[in-house]
Parts: structure tokens; sequence; C-alpha cells
């Protein structure tokens, strides 16, 4: 095998880098941690101002991070249907899940857009303390019932979710034209509307029935390994669903954010981040050439056991850091990352 080229995502200089903070990312919408490690693993968003995306490897112990090398390898017998290597010169890395396959490896599930819309796999093993990464192949993001729900739209992903049984669950929605400010307000007033979508080698793609949301967008499993997690962003809301069941269950709402990503902590809680103000104006900022976005943002923490919730991070912005839209527990601490910037802030855990 050899190594993909793997550069760092082009972007602004970073300013001074605090002890609250782990600098080297470039726009981190999301984090996993490799359970049993010392890594955690962030994705890198491409977008105006930054060229490229990309993976970045974080060692919790010494809170540096690294791009994510990747080697060049042919797809895995069980997606050798991908249509084509990935292009990292086209790759934007949004939502990720991880599934622990053996001591020392793992699978990465990545939201890739850019050169194509398509969940990406990648092999990835930790012997010996060395983190080594290989592209192991994709599967396609289908088309979706278009905003008149019944013209056929090229499929947006969001969040990606490893299941149980070698399967995937995404959230998914109809591309959006990001340079069409009526396209913008319809997603900020709440219009725009999306589905939890099921995929097994055996049988392809098929939505899951009930899973129907307005602002669709972060997605993890319960630890019962059926039901699923999922935020309803322009909602303010959080539910759950699962198959064999027609309506979602709500067991958030009336946020005083809006919910991004959903990430189980160390700690056995999840924890769901976002934007607290205008939606709209976070919507504007993520397209814009601005390296951060310095709304205020906030953290939910929910047990998943009795559904409970309650608000452990509220925090404003700065020309640092803004909107966060992952909080991931790691140990005894909270690491938040945003779409936009070029670091992860850290807050110390409370409330346990």
């Amino acid at each position: 095998m050899t190594a993909m080229r793997a550069e760092a995502p082009a972007s602004a200089e970073p300013g001074h880098c605090g002890e609250d903070q782990i600098c080297g990312t470039v726009n981190a919408e999301d984090m996993v941690r490799l359970d049993g490690t010392d890594w955690v693993i962030a994705s890198g968003m491409a977008g105006p101002g930054v060229g490229r995306g990309g993976l970045f490897a974080i060692s919790v112990g010494s809170r540096t991070a690294v791009p994510l090398a990747i080697e060049s390898a042919p797809p895995d017998r069980d997606f050798a249907s991908c249509p084509a290597p990935l292009d990292l010169a086209r790759f934007s890395a949004h939502g990720l899940s991880v599934r622990r396959d053996a001591v020392d490896r793992y699978t990465l599930f990545v939201i890739g857009h850019g050169g194509r819309e398509a969940v990406e796999l990648f092999g990835i093993e930790t012997a010996r303390g060395r983190l080594r990464a290989r592209w192991a192949g994709c599967v396609p993001v289908p088309s979706v019932a278009g905003p008149d729900g019944k013209t056929p739209a090229t499929g947006n992903a969001n969040a990606v979710a490893a299941l149980p049984d070698g399967g995937i669950a995404i959230t998914v929605s109809p591309k959006m034209d990001h340079g069409d400010a009526r396209s913008v307000d319809r997603l900020a007033q709440g219009s725009g509307a999306g589905d939890v979508m099921l995929w097994h080698g055996s049988t392809g793609w098929r939505t899951l029935a009930g899973s129907r949301l307005r602002g669709i967008n972060g997605l993890s499993l319960m630890p019962d390994g059926r039901r699923l997690l999922v935020s309803a962003q322009t909602e303010r809301a959080i539910y759950m669903v699962s198959p064999g069941s027609a309506t979602p269950v709500r067991i958030a709402s009336e946020l005083g954010f809006f919910p991004d990503n959903i990430r189980l902590g160390d700690d056995g809680m999840f924890y769901a981040a976002g934007a607290k103000g205008s939606l709209r104006d976070a919507v504007l900022c993520a397209f814009s050439a601005a390296r951060v976005c310095r709304q205020a943002y906030a953290v939910l923490r929910i047990d998943p056991w009795t559904l409970t919730s309650e608000m452990v991070v509220e925090a404003d912005g700065n020309g640092d850091f803004g909107i966060a839209t992952t909080a991931l527990r790691v140990g005894d601490a909270l690491w938040l990352s945003s779409f936009r910037g070029d670091r992860i802030r850290i807050f110390p855990a409370r409330g346990d």
C-alpha cells in the first residue's frame, strides 16, 4: 500500500493556542474516540477559505493534533461496488462514527462531500501505540425526495452511525443551494426536512419509517444497539427513533440552542452541542470566508437510561472559537469542536 497525500487543509494563520485548547485542526465538525486508545479522530470540512478537507488524529495524552495520513488500497470486499477510489484533493470530511472490530482494529465511517456524496470507510490500526489508516471503500448516498416531496434531489448526508449488524445509518436531506438566499432562509425557518436512512450490503438503502424531522442533523446509536438519538436542529429538539416504530419519541424540546451532533462520552452519557442565537446567522457564517463563527453555543447532557437531560455548557463565542458542533467527554474534560475554526476548546466536566 502507498500513502495517499494528506496535507493539512488550507486556512488562515491561527492565533495563540491557550491551555484550554488543542490547535492544529481545521473546521473539525465532528469527533470520535477510539475506545481503549490514546486517540481521538476529528473531521475537517472544506469550504470558503479552506481549499481541502481531511481527517485529524489527536493524542489525548499530549493534546496535539496532526493530519491523518491515509494509505491507498483496493476497497474491502463488502464495499467493492464503490465507483472509484477516494479523491483526497476534493475530500471534505463531515460526520463520523467508529466501530471497534478487534483489539487494535477499527472501522471509521465518514460522511464525505466534495468529489462525491458518500459514506467513506477507513480501516484504522493502533498496534504499538501507532495510528495507521487506509481507505477501505465507500457507499454512495442515494437521491431523496426534493422540497416538493416528489421530485428526486441529490441527497446531502450529515451524520452517520455504524450499526451492530454491519449496516450504516445516516441522516440525509435534499442538497441545499447555499448560494441561494431563499434556500438559506427556508432552512433557518425550519421548512427543510430529512430522514434517517439505513444501509445493508444485501438490501441497499431504505428510509427508516417515522424518522422524518425538520432540520435533521446529528445521529448516535443508543446502548441497546437498536434505537437512535437524532437532533432536529430547527425544532430545537432531540428525538429517539427505531425500526418498527412509526412515530419518533421526543426526549428533549424547547432547547435554548440548535442541537447539532450527539456523542456518547467516556462517562456513558450523551452530549449534544450547537449554536445559540440566530440559526440564519450561523448558516450564513458557515458559508462565508470567516475564520471563526463567533456565535454563542451550548452543550446538553443526556442520560441514555433515564432520558433526562441538563445543560452543562453555555458560552459566548470569540475570535478563537464559536458555534460548537460536537461535544465529546474525554476523561474528566469536555472537548468541543466547530465546523469553522482551527482548534478544539476544552472545558472541565461538571455535574457528575
